[in-house]
């Protein structure tokens, strides 16, 4: 398996302490975007007497890399010409100032509609990630004692095996049959409508665990371990066996006080797949789906099936499984919102937000699926029409405030995942308020996320998360700082994100696993990429790019079924060739980004993008500049008329200010007067022009 691509520059790591007055509930102040203040987290409090938690928290000091003495390259359009992404050098006709060659007719009729079948298309997308069901090398079969077989054996095999035992028991329609075995041990046989259904064999005094499962056969047969609501570790199942042993409590080292036989039942092949669920997608895989030949109605097997799936990012085979687990389920919110997450991945918002609201309009509704709907709707608010991030952003801290009692829960399980959500509730305010419209969004977003950093560390310290949950907010992060026009300095943030996957990657042993994670990790670089041009830092956006583009093009059917796989890459490749373009003034080396990025960002925008037709109108408009700078006359036109096409259509839905016409019509005209075409140069300059007097 290849290695990570890792940039040549060296970084040098300084650790230091952070005291943190914080257990894993995190409390966070109210937000009110509606007086567009935004107010970041409160110190992290344990609410636990006399505990006080000590954190490290590691910053990277990369090398220097020094930028271009250029201009900054900006996808933002104003009135400057020259020195921007999207303005032609030169004099444009708009600068003069001349409105007398005003637009002839309406503004449709001056620029040429573009044909529907010009623009070329993204490839055909291929299948999802191959993901099958590992092959089986244990068949499902219960095992026998002495002749007798839960779920086979009838009470008159029992008996006639057996013979008479010396204790009967009868409660709630079960008959419990104890007997005295040769070897010592006590057992005692239940028997349910004429069947039996479990053997427990007591075993005094307890017994070395391997040599019971030597003595059973089941020394190959892979188990997972059994614990209480507490966590405390009660046993060992063997799933294709319906077998379990019972530990000796306080009886270190572990030993085999109970052997329970019993038919084959569902729960433990999801308790194995769960526990399996970030190291090995195909065996999950396998297990969902024994447990489905158990119980085709299993809902729980439906929605792990769809957990795997989409964490292997097949979201067309896991929404399917998410759609059986409702169905047979449709009363258990939880399957619908295992159906919302795949829906919000496909941007398939109207219908994510169905399940949501039909999850949250239960009162009884346990508190802890509420978060996580309430984390949920926040994501759809966001996404959907990306001008709903105030409203995300309570929905995001409604969810905070119902996790923060749930993460002392003495329940494991259940404290884990507020843990785990509390975590991303955190993550996804940051990012909420770094694309939103708030004041003083770069303090906000720094202490939201500071506070994600130390709660995750901490949990992770603690073995409440796993390591991936570090990546995951060094993931974050750089999205959440990609929002802002002026990011701070992130290169803490990268260096972690590259560490961090680097770590899980070179542990993965699941090749699908590791493609994930290298997927994660070229989304991440994207936004460094974004980041570190907004800061002028070209060549290390330059590094960045080309790191993201080679693990996302490895990692690619990790992330090939996400309706906006193509625009995510062609935004790489364009956001490289300006960094060409602009921060080096070389259009020649800008073409070969530009030519992949055209491809990819011609193609049917998805929903979740949709919503910007103006930034997307000027992605083609800066293009455009540097086709025209090459002599490539002709795309340079096209491209140009359909990015004004897209900033037309923002402006009349009110998402664009008029003014920011000003610049790909002065581009236009420019275009025109060269080659000759008074005319029409003369009505784009006063297009041109007009708008920017509705600039002033």
């Amino acid at each position: 398996m290849k290695g990570i691509l890792w940039p040549c520059w060296a970084a040098a790591f300084h650790l230091f302490a952070l005291a943190l007055l914080a257990s894993p509930v995190a409390a966070a102040t109210e937000i009110e975007p509606e007086e567009g203040a935004v107010v970041a987290p409160e110190d992290l409090v344990d609410e636990r007497p006399g505990t006080e938690i000590l954190v490290s928290e590691t910053t990277a000091e990369p090398a220097a890399m020094q930028a271009e003495p250029v201009e900054e390259a900006t996808e933002e359009v104003d009135d400057r010409a020259g020195d921007e992404p999207g303005v032609l050098p030169g004099t444009s006709p708009a600068a003069t100032g001349d409105d007398t060659a005003g637009p002839k007719g309406e503004t449709d009729r001056v620029i040429t509609p573009i044909d529907e079948n010009e623009p070329r298309r993204a490839e055909g997308r291929k299948t999802g990630p191959d993901l099958k069901a590992a092959k089986r090398t244990v068949p499902l079969e219960t095992l026998s004692l002495d002749g007798v077989r839960p779920g086979v054996s009838t009470k008159d095999d029992l008996l006639k095996q057996w013979g008479e035992p010396i204790e009967v028991k009868k409660q709630h329609g079960v008959v419990a049959y104890k007997y005295r075995r040769e070897d010592s041990t006590v057992a005692t046989v239940s028997v349910s409508k004429g069947f039996v259904s479990t053997i427990v064999v007591q075993l005094d005094p307890p017994a070395d665990p391997d040599e019971v499962m030597a003595t059973l056969g089941v020394e190959k047969i892979s188990s997972v371990e059994v614990a209480d609501e507490d966590g405390e570790i009660l046993g060992e199942a063997f799933p294709e066996r319906g077998l379990l042993f019972g530990f000796a409590p306080d009886a270190p080292p572990i030993r085999v006080s109970q052997v329970i036989m019993e038919s084959l039942e569902v729960q433990p092949f999801l308790l194995r797949a769960e526990a399996e669920l970030d190291s090995d997608y195909a065996r999950c895989l396998a297990d969902a789906e024994a447990a489905l030949e158990l119980d085709p109605r299993a809902a729980s097997a439906h929605a792990m099936r769809s957990r795997v799936y989409r964490q292997a990012g097949d979201l067309i085979a896991a929404l399917q499984a998410a759609e059986a687990a409702v169905k047979f389920e449709p009363r258990e919110p939880e399957w619908r919102l295992a159906l919302a997450k795949v829906l919000l991945q496909l941007s398939d918002f109207d219908r994510a937000r169905e399940q949501l609201e039909e999850a949250l309009s239960n009162d009884a509704t346990d508190p802890l699926v509420k978060a996580h709907a309430h984390l949920l709707m926040g994501d759809v608010l966001a996404l959907a029409s990306g001008q709903g991030n105030a409203a995300a952003v309570q929905h995001h801290q409604e969810a905070i405030r119902l996790l923060k009692p749930i993460t002392g829960d003495r329940r494991a399980r259940r404290r884990r995942k507020a843990c785990d959500l509390l975590v991303d509730a955190h993550l996804h305010v940051a990012y909420s308020i770094g694309w939103g419209y708030f004041q003083h969004k770069t303090e906000a977003v720094e202490k939201w996320l500071s506070g994600a950093a130390a709660l995750a560390d901490e949990l992770v310290r603690q073995g409440v998360l796993s390591p991936e949950a570090r990546l995951r907010v060094s993931e974050q992060a750089l999205a959440a700082f990609a929002g802002l026009s002026d990011p701070p300095d992130v290169s803490q943030w990268e260096t972690a994100a590259m560490e961090q996957a680097k770590k899980l990657f070179d542990g993965a042993t699941d090749p699908l696993r590791a493609r994930q994670i290298e997927w994660q990790l070229g989304l991440a670089l994207c936004d460094a990429v974004q980041i570190e041009q907004a800061r002028h830092n070209y060549d290390r956006a330059l590094d960045f790019g080309r790191l993201a583009a080679e693990h996302l093009k490895r990692a690619d059917s990790a992330g090939r079924e996400l309706p906006d796989h193509d625009f995510l890459l062609g935004q790489l490749y364009y956001r490289l060739g300006v960094i060409h373009a602009i921060g080096r003034q070389d259009h020649a080396q800008a073409l070969p980004w530009y030519d992949q990025a055209v491809k990819l960002l011609e193609a049917p925008v998805p929903l979740s993008r949709a919503s910007d037709p103006g930034r997307h109108g000027e992605t083609f408009v800066s293009i455009g500049v540097s086709y025209w700078e090459t002599e490539n006359r002709d795309e340079a036109m096209r491209l140009t008329k359909q990015g004004v096409k897209l900033m037309e259509q923002a402006v009349s839905e009110g998402l664009l200010p008029r003014a920011a016409l000003a610049v790909p019509y002065g581009n236009l005209a420019s275009m025109y007067n060269e080659l000759g075409d008074t005319r029409r140069a003369g009505e784009f300059a006063g297009l041109a022009t007009k708008s920017q007097r509705a600039k002033k």
